[in-house]
């Protein structure tokens, strides 16, 4: 990853100057360099996105921590002059991410101030994370869930993650202990109940007509003109005529059958696409957030360019899931 950082240090420099000043053409060379950039850290694509589910116990924050830290990632790397490891780049991104995340929404929260604790051994090696993962978003402190999370479930060594996090090797063993402590006696809590879900309403009904006619201009219409499209992890569009020149028409011309239902998954509510496989199984396609003013859709975030994502909530419905790789690549 040093030759990329590099690149995005130094490239733009000198005679480029005067190219730079148009917005289009930086914009084209920037996809040039995120793609370079998504091939390189593709084989960690899966493990942080395991992780940030983990770290926040929703598919949906995971989602959009993952982003946030590819973003980051991609954003950051002209800081660095040594080669990078991308898997503990990406994680220690991540990780303090979602930590700083957790101090602006709870600043009066402790993030676990550690003492001079002893890292006495583990009462039972939590090898079994889904079991544990509940109990470590309702009760583990922000720095002990990550340090927690990153030994027990990824396998980093303490010195790596004391690395990461700016602390002690002694530090981080400290937390590790009272995580382990604090999971063994959150074992007989209760589960929270589910909360019920919504019906949807009439602006709803007719955007699944629209979707299932494959009709992109009644589709548009229920937009406000000054709505905001999410294709999540790939591309954004402002405003109803730009999603009409693109994302609706792309839509419009998809060779596969898709069909729409308004439902809850993974605790909300949500556009859920399905098409059918070549067997004839039906299989998730895309999952659709939107969001809703009294009588238009003011956004729209699509799960399109997700497979972690898409995958997990899949098997939530019980069905396989047709992904599509991490971004639009253009089959010309």
């Amino acid at each position: 990853m040093e030759n990329l950082g590099a690149r995005l240090d130094h490239g733009g420099t000198g005679e480029a100057v005067g190219a730079m000043s148009n917005l289009q053409s930086l914009g084209e060379r920037s996809r040039e360099l995120r793609s370079e950039f998504e091939h390189l850290v593709e084989p960690n694509r899966r493990p942080l996105w395991r992780f940030c589910l983990r770290l926040t116990g929703s598919a949906w924050d995971a989602e959009d921590l993952s982003q946030e830290t590819l973003l980051k990632a991609l954003g950051g790397l002209y800081r660095f002059g040594q080669v990078l490891d991308p898997r503990a780049y990406l994680f220690r991104i991540a990780s303090n991410t979602w930590i700083d995340q957790q101090r602006r929404s709870r600043p009066t929260a402790e993030l676990d101030t550690v003492e001079d604790l002893p890292a006495a051994a583990a009462p039972e090696a939590s090898s079994n994370l889904s079991d544990a993962m509940e109990m470590l978003v309702r009760f583990l402190p922000p720095r002990q869930r990550v340090v927690f999370l990153l030994i027990e479930g990824f396998e980093f060594q303490a010195r790596e993650v004391a690395a990461m996090l700016r602390l002690t090797d002694g530090a981080v063993k400290a937390l590790l202990h009272r995580a382990r402590e604090a999971l063994h006696q959150a074992r007989q809590s209760p589960n929270m109940p589910a909360s019920p879900p919504t019906a949807a309403n009439k602006l709803v009904a007719a955007y699944l007509d629209a979707f299932n006619r494959r009709d992109p201009e009644a589709l548009a219409a229920l937009f406000d003109p000054q709505a905001t499209n999410y294709i999540v992890g790939d591309w954004e569009e402002q405003g109803v005529e730009t999603m009409k020149k693109y994302s609706l028409h792309f839509w419009k011309a998809e060779p596969a059958a898709e069909r729409a239902e308004y439902r809850r998954l993974l605790a909300r509510d949500v556009v859920v696409v399905t098409t059918r496989l070549p067997d004839g199984s039906e299989a998730l396609w895309s999952v659709i957030e939107l969001e809703l003013g009294t009588d238009r859709v003011l956004g729209h975030r699509w799960y399109f360019f997700c497979p972690e994502f898409l995958e997990h909530a899949a098997a939530e419905l019980g069905l396989p899931a047709a992904t599509h790789g991490y971004f639009y690549k253009d089959p010309t």
